[in-house]
């Protein structure tokens, strides 16, 4: 998978090899982490830096999967309707409901 710095990902798994007294800096499956740069493992596997893990944490790469970020415009294209269908029913002027 080919990631990018800035990329949201989201953690896959929560079975990680650390040294005792690392295991907070770990990521947690389900949360989702920024991307702030890429290396390379010891073994030469491919492995991500994040923001929201302490400095100079790196955890490989096959573990994340882009975030997906929700499409919202059918809801705000919802509530445009039901707003101007509130102006509507307020008996306000059309000339005035353009303007709202």
């Amino acid at each position: 998978m080919n990631f990018r710095v800035g990329q949201k990902v989201v953690c896959i798994t929560n079975e990680w090899t650390v040294e005792p007294g690392l295991e907070d800096c770990c990521p947690r499956r389900g949360t989702i982490y920024t991307v702030t740069g890429k290396t390379k493992t010891p073994g030469g596997r491919p492995a991500l830096c994040l923001a929201e893990l302490p400095s100079g944490v790196g955890a490989l790469a096959i573990n994340f999967r882009p975030a997906v970020e929700p499409d919202i415009s059918v809801f705000t294209a919802m509530l445009k309707k039901t707003r101007k269908e509130n102006l509507r029913s307020a008996k306000i002027p059309a000339r005035e409901r353009e303007n709202a």
